[in-house]
């Protein structure tokens, strides 16, 4: 995901940080040194308060990661930050993501494109009515894969209490599969600016997409490969993954890209 971002944005100088847990910075001492000098450990005490769900609901633990994107929330600089998966792909600049106002600026989840809504309790698909049309204040629910955050919403306060809220919600009563993304929807509930589809394009929901919006994989800036499809794990997918030419063409490219980064990585 990084060497995509820097290659349709040449001229980015800012900081860079890649979130993993405290015993990968020893684990992960192989790589280069450039890209060893961005990992952070996510803080005591997200992993703390991690490591007690996952002992309550085991069945999170696959997930807990996706936790690791409330630290985004936690920087007190006074610049936007830009949070992103680690199972995007950048194909083209993001000026137009980057340059909207807003507290926080992200692109619609499947619900935005289907007319439904989530419960807020539950984030289950629900008919979308005048009930979620007011709790979600709008209806249109956001993917969390990719965040403009502007230092009105971040903090240690901000930081703090979404923790607080994690631990506080009852996760075997939820899409547990959607994590991070139920509570930050919760949290951000009225303050979320919509970009285009073009930059966090869905491949798993692609179908639902182009017929919704006209805008098809190619036309993306960011492809996001939320769902099973991983483009580093292609040679084990099953056959109804690979039975997607959409989504197996885009791996493909994926892959391609990334071994020319490794040559660079190896050989700068």
């Amino acid at each position: 995901m990084v060497a995509s971002f820097l290659r349709q944005h040449p001229a980015y100088r800012g900081e860079i940080r890649v979130l993993v847990r405290s015993d990968q910075m020893e684990a992960d001492r192989r790589l280069p040194p450039v890209l060893r000098s961005r990992l952070r450990p996510v803080s005591n005490q997200l992993a703390e308060t991690l490591t007690e769900l996952g002992a309550t609901f085991p069945s999170l633990r696959p997930r807990l990661p996706r936790f690791y994107s409330l630290e985004a929330f936690a920087d007190e600089s006074a610049s936007r930050v830009l949070f992103g998966d680690s199972d995007l792909w950048f194909r083209g600049p993001i000026n137009g993501f980057w340059e909207t106002e807003g507290d926080l600026v992200a692109c619609g989840e499947r619900t935005t494109y289907t007319g439904e809504s989530r419960g807020v309790d539950t984030h289950r698909v629900v008919p979308r009515s005048a009930e979620t049309e007011d709790e979600a204040k709008g209806g249109r629910l956001f993917n969390a894969g990719l965040m403009m955050i502007s230092p009105q919403v971040r903090g240690t306060a901000v930081f703090n209490d979404l923790v607080r809220k994690l631990g506080a919600i009852n996760w075997g009563n939820t899409e547990l599969k959607h994590t991070d993304q139920h509570l930050l929807n919760q949290y951000f509930s009225g303050r979320v600016i919509l970009a285009d589809v073009r930059f966090n394009y869905l491949m798993k929901h692609h179908q639902l997409l182009t017929a919704a919006t006209g805008v098809g994989p190619k036309d993306a800036r960011v492809l996001h490969f939320n769902g099973a499809g991983k483009p580093w794990t292609l040679e084990r997918w099953p056959s109804s993954l690979r039975a997607d030419s959409e989504l197996t063409h885009a791996a493909l490219g994926w892959q391609k890209e990334r071994l020319v980064d490794l040559a660079a990585e190896v050989m700068p």
